[in-house]
């Protein structure tokens, strides 16, 4: 099955648009959420919007890309289900981010991300999946949808790790409206 993904990387300065998903159309979206949850308010604040705009997207599934991402993971389970959604939102552990010299800007500096929420949901017996990047191609390939949108807040790491070993879950060839998505 080929599916359209459509990649959407947002920063704090760009969650108003997510107002360009347009459902006259096409109906509501499919969208996976990549984020690197737990250190800054910005990935709190647009989880929050996504599962509050049902009358545009469906969130089937939220991965996590940190320094720590099982922890980041049980805090979007905890999230999750404190909104009454931990039933038809799935969650999985992404990838851990590279080593600090490998990032850009403030990141480059070891462990200053840190950890806001830690104590809230170091103890969360909440179900995630384990392997997350795993996970999305299954899902992915197992879809009879063939309509993804893919929101990215932070690193791409995951993103990259889901489109070089699972080619066939992420299928770019002649889907981005002409554009070739290359990730190296």
């Amino acid at each position: 099955m080929i599916f359209l993904l459509h990649l959407i990387v947002i920063s704090t300065q760009s969650l108003p648009a997510l107002g360009v998903l347009n459902t006259s159309s096409t109906g509501v979206k499919q969208v996976i959420f990549d984020t690197d949850y737990g250190p800054f308010i910005d990935d709190i604040f647009a989880l929050g919007l996504l599962l509050n705009s049902g009358d545009l997207i469906d969130l089937k599934y939220v991965v996590t890309t940190s320094e720590q991402p099982e922890l980041s993971a049980k805090c979007v389970a905890k999230h999750l289900d404190l909104a009454g959604r931990s039933k038809d939102v799935r969650v999985g552990a992404g990838s851990e981010l590279p080593n600090a010299t490998l990032r850009a800007g403030i990141f480059t500096t070891p462990n200053i991300m840190g950890f806001a929420l830690q104590d809230t949901c170091e103890d969360s017996t909440l179900v995630c999946d384990k392997d997350g990047v795993v996970s999305l191609a299954e899902m992915l390939n197992n879809s009879d949808h063939d309509d993804w949108w893919y929101f990215v807040v932070g690193a791409q790491t995951t993103l990259r790790a889901l489109i070089k070993n699972y080619p066939d879950a992420t299928d770019f060839d002649s889907h981005c409206h002409g554009r070739k998505l290359v990730v190296s």
